[in-house]
């Protein structure tokens, strides 16, 4: 990608611009979710735990308190990443509800943290 080019394609924000923008921000909760303790060589709990673990983020989703969420596509100490459009506290305790968290597969940790969409909310 030649991302001068694509740059250069577009005008440049006036400061105005840059400015009404922040108006439009937004505060959201990240959440990383790691390896934890627990041992994974029984397969079939581990599977078990993997639906139980898409069908609550599925029902957050459906709340519109998950906004995003998906796992890392490499070997890495973060397996996982949330967007919940609730604060810290209550983003913390959504994603520690979730069955691999509650049987010691993941480790969450929660930041908050604010973003602009590309477009303001109605």
């Amino acid at each position: 990608m030649d991302i001068d080019k694509l740059l250069a394609s577009i005008p440049t924000p006036g400061v105005e611009d840059v400015e009404k923008r922040k108006q439009w921000a937004i505060q959201y909760t990240l959440i990383f979710l790691r390896a934890g303790p627990a041992q994974r060589d029984d397969l079939e709990r581990n599977e078990r735990l993997q639906i139980q673990h898409l069908q609550h983020l599925a029902k957050l989703q459906q709340l519109g308190l998950l906004v995003l969420n998906g796992p890392i596509l490499m070997d890495h100490d973060i397996l996982g990443v949330s967007l919940y459009a609730a604060p810290v506290e209550d983003a913390r305790a959504m994603a520690s509800a979730d069955p691999k968290v509650r049987a010691g597969y993941l480790v969450v940790e929660a930041l908050p943290w604010m973003a602009v969409p590309t477009k303001p909310a109605p």
